[in-house]
């Protein structure tokens, strides 16, 4: 599977709209699925996770950790709400999404990782990337739970890394087997398995770290249609290296 990691030339990243908005390449940007600038009540898509607390406040969405009770209640480590997270329930299948972020210093990575349903109900994570502060920008496809022997795979990867206070924008692009991120100020990551392909329940927006917060703004996500010029825009990005 061909897959690459482009570091771009970097862009000031102070505020969350002085970050010029990134542009698809693998696809081109259709219907729109669901949109937030957050200068309202939160929308009903949104669902905290694992007790964690998310406000909208001066046109971000900022979210905390689940508190110390709450935590002090949790069944495991894993799950205790000590870092902040939220899940997205908006169902695609090729989409692009659009999003910018800010972490603080207690957060260690953000992430942006697609759902099958549960591990349980469905065939559980599909894609994980992952912008982390000691190790770079990751691409991984995760594991299909339903599939015996199956297992996670890192397919991208570039030493570039978030800091905190500042704002950052991702566009990410699924389309059929293929994946596309571009960070503003970062690397694009280039992709490619079968495992990308599967059906969308929801995506979620997750943090590690420990006591940290992170806010987002501008969450956009549209149907992703065909690029005529991918294929040429492809063979100008991807080097001749190859896994």
């Amino acid at each position: 599977m061909n897959l690459t990691a482009l570091l771009l030339a970097p862009l000031a990243a102070l505020q969350a709209a002085d970050v010029p908005k990134l542009n698809p390449i693998l696809s081109t940007r259709g219907d729109v699925l669901f949109s937030d600038s957050f200068d309202g009540p939160m929308k009903p898509e949104w669902q905290p996770l694992m007790k964690t607390r998310f406000a909208i406040a001066g046109g971000t969405l900022d979210g905390q950790p689940a508190t110390a009770e709450d935590q002090a209640k949790a069944h495991d480590e894993k799950h205790d709400g000590r870092s902040p997270a939220i899940q997205l329930n908006v169902p695609t299948t090729d989409c692009i999404v659009h999003y910018a972020f800010r972490i603080s210093d207690k957060i260690t990575a953000q992430h942006l990782v697609f759902n099958d349903r549960t591990s349980v109900t469905g065939t559980g994570h599909i894609s994980s990337l992952q912008l982390h502060f000691r190790t770079g920008a990751s691409l991984s496809k995760k594991k299909n739970t339903k599939k015996q022997g199956d297992s996670d795979e890192a397919l991208a990867s570039n030493e570039w890394k978030p800091k905190p206070g500042q704002w950052y924008h991702v566009l990410q692009e699924m389309r059929g087997e293929e994946v596309v991120v571009q960070i503003a100020g970062g690397p694009t990551l280039i992709a490619k398995h079968p495992r990308f392909a599967t059906a969308k329940t929801w995506l979620s927006l997750s943090t590690w770290g420990s006591g940290g917060t992170v806010s987002y703004d501008d969450v956009q996500i549209w149907k992703a249609e065909p690029n005529p010029e991918w294929e040429n825009i492809r063979a100008k990005l991807t080097p001749s290296s190859s896994k």
